[in-house]
């Protein structure tokens, strides 16, 4: 069993038999809570997905490569959620591939 986006072409691939489990980041996400805490609750998701050391830990470069990231990726769910819909992390990558123009026709 694997977390996955590609389990089908790695089973093809491979000749084993993989099983892609899901995984559903925002699993816990309200969108009946209070707007005050949504970012806050991204923020922390962000956090699981792009670690990194502790900022004592980083050079400036990695510190603001590690932050901006964070801030790009927290953008995709917190745009999601204020359109009405539970943000997926299928959702955002299709976000970031397709750019700017296509958030604008959402």
């Amino acid at each position: 069993m694997t977390i996955c986006p590609w389990a089908s072409k790695h089973r093809s691939d491979w000749g084993v038999p993989i099983v892609d489990a899901g995984f559903d980041l925002f699993w816990d996400f309200d969108p009946q809570a209070p707007a005050s805490s949504i970012r806050g609750f991204m923020q922390r998701k962000m956090e699981l997905l792009i670690p990194g050391k502790p900022p004592t830990a980083m050079d400036e470069k990695s510190l603001f490569f590690r932050n901006r990231g964070r801030d790009l990726t927290e953008f995709f769910p917190l745009y999601a959620a204020s359109h009405g819909r539970k943000p997926t992390l299928a959702m955002m990558r299709s976000m970031l591939m397709e750019g700017r123009a296509a958030l604008e026709e959402r």
